[in-house]
């Protein structure tokens, strides 16, 4: 009777000393966090400074702050990079989602990241760009950001943005028990008229730039391949500082007297009142106006493919 009643002691034992280590085992090494990406168009992914793949991007990682950062794949139109720092944390999933806009005012998108609280609550805290935008929830108008509340239950709700002006979004998302949800949302403006006074501005500033004086265009011609690449230099063996569009005009800035290639404005940054500069290829532009004193417009470079 006594040996049974030793071994059952030493099962009880043993069981108590492996709970123990399986406890002690996931207290030191907690769970991954997780991290899906998605944007548009896509765009090459930065984690911590390095390059990790490109979206859609799924991936699990150590809990901790980490500096995110993705730059969209465009060959039309310069579109802006977005940075970001987030706090991934264990067992749960960090969602980012960008609309990549040519600045980071004309982008959108948003974060849904999650922070530990007491394990009977939860919560939920809304940030947006631009403030003071409506948010609804499960289609009931709750407030103006930003929003906090720690009474929403748990599971499955939609959560809406909107604002006069921009373009509202809508997402999913899944309130637990013990974390808050914190969702940082960017809307993008949704009247065309911006995107004509930054046209406006742009070619205000390239008149500024030509002092006023009437201004020789080039228009770029079919290439075969969707751009024309801009070289520092005016030759195919200089480095590569841009693309232009097939049928859309460039400021004409003069000529090269050697091999006939153009000089011209690629990019204007107009809330930094610049502009960038570069060398084409003759073979695949034509001059729309020329008013420049420049060398022989017709004459035709060395090179017969696409720089």
């Amino acid at each position: 009777m006594n040996k049974l009643k030793y071994i059952f002691l030493g099962i009880i034992l043993t069981a108590l000393i492996i709970a123990a280590v399986l406890y002690l085992v996931g207290y030191f090494n907690p769970k991954s966090a997780g991290l899906y990406i998605e944007t548009i168009p896509n765009a090459s992914v930065y984690v911590g400074g390095e390059e990790v793949g490109r979206t859609p991007y799924k991936a699990t990682s150590d809990p901790g702050n980490v500096t995110i950062k993705l730059v969209p794949e465009s060959f039309e139109i310069p579109l802006a990079p977005y940075e970001t720092k987030v706090n991934l944390v264990s067992g749960v999933e960090t969602i980012l989602t960008r609309e990549f806009g040519q600045t980071n005012d004309l982008s959108a998108g948003e974060v849904l990241s999650f922070e530990r609280v007491e394990e009977s609550q939860t919560g939920l805290s809304v940030i947006t760009n631009p403030d003071s935008s409506q948010v609804i929830i499960d289609g009931t108008v709750r407030g103006f950001s930003p929003y906090t509340t720690t009474s929403l239950p748990e599971g499955e709700h939609i959560l809406e943005i909107k604002r006069e002006g921009y373009v509202g979004r809508n997402m999913n998302i899944n309130i637990r028990s013990a974390y808050k949800l914190t969702a940082v949302v960017s809307l993008a403006p949704s009247s065309e008229e911006l995107t004509q006074e930054n046209e406006k501005d742009k070619e205000s500033l390239l008149l500024e730039n030509e002092e006023k004086e009437p201004v020789a265009k080039v228009t770029i011609l079919d290439t075969g391949v969707g751009f024309l690449r801009v070289r520092k230099e005016p030759s195919t063996l200089a480095d590569e500082v841009g693309r232009v569009i097939p049928g859309r005009d460039y400021v004409l800035l003069g000529t090269d007297e050697d091999t006939g290639w153009y000089n011209i404005v690629y990019e204007v940054d107009v809330t930094k009142e610049a502009s960038s500069s570069g060398w084409i290829s003759n073979t695949y532009a034509e001059i729309v106006e020329d008013k420049l004193d420049t060398a022989d417009p017709e004459a035709k470079g060395p090179t017969p493919t696409p720089s």
